[in-house]
């Protein structure tokens, strides 16, 4: 999970979020966050006085955690246009979160492909390209789209096998980067 902000060029540059809650109380925009071609940069975001980001794990299923704004009337949010008058609201894809006179900040949910060390906990993970088990401390991908762990080592390098993930339109392309970004708009 991640906001797309404007750097100090003027471009749009990823903000990616830690797994936390966030003390969103002071101004301004954090100083700017590394392009999309390089790391992105982890920390803080700060949207205005009296609002926070809390973060909840596992409520959209495994790996996909959740994002409240809560905002108190004074910090003149506005979530997609419209002021958060409620003072709660759930994070969606692609949401744009603007305080009066400054850029927009959209909220994503994309992420990118990575290679991880499989630790199944205590269940059986298979691969759906070629069937076989993932066994732990082996190199493998969890497809960002849809979940799904696949191979990806020299010996099985099933990730990377086909143009997509097995079970959805992902690409397995590991430099493709984020397919949407604020600059569409």
């Amino acid at each position: 999970m991640h906001f797309w902000m404007r750097d100090r060029d003027g471009e749009w540059a990823v903000f990616l979020l830690q797994d936390q809650e966030l003390d969103l109380s002071a101004m301004p925009w954090p100083e700017a966050p590394v392009k999309t071609g390089g790391e992105a940069r982890r920390g803080e975001v700060r949207l205005g006085p009296g609002s926070a980001l809390l973060h909840s794990s596992g409520v959209r299923g495994p790996g996909q955690p959740t994002y409240v704004l809560l905002s108190a009337p004074e910090a003149n949010l506005y979530l997609n246009g419209l002021p958060l008058l409620c003072g709660l609201q759930v994070l969606e894809d692609r949401d744009e979160v603007r305080v009066p006179g400054l850029e927009p900040a959209y909220f994503s949910t994309e992420a990118l492909a990575r290679v991880e060390v499989m630790d199944s906990g205590s269940g059986k993970v298979s691969c759906p390209r070629c069937s076989l088990e993932i066994a732990d401390g082996t190199s493998a991908v969890r497809c960002p789209a849809c979940g799904i762990w696949h191979h990806s080592s020299e010996e099985y390098p099933c990730w990377g096998y086909g143009p997509s993930c097995t079970l959805c339109p992902q690409p397995t392309d590991m430099e493709v980067g984020f397919r949407w970004t604020p600059a569409e708009l």
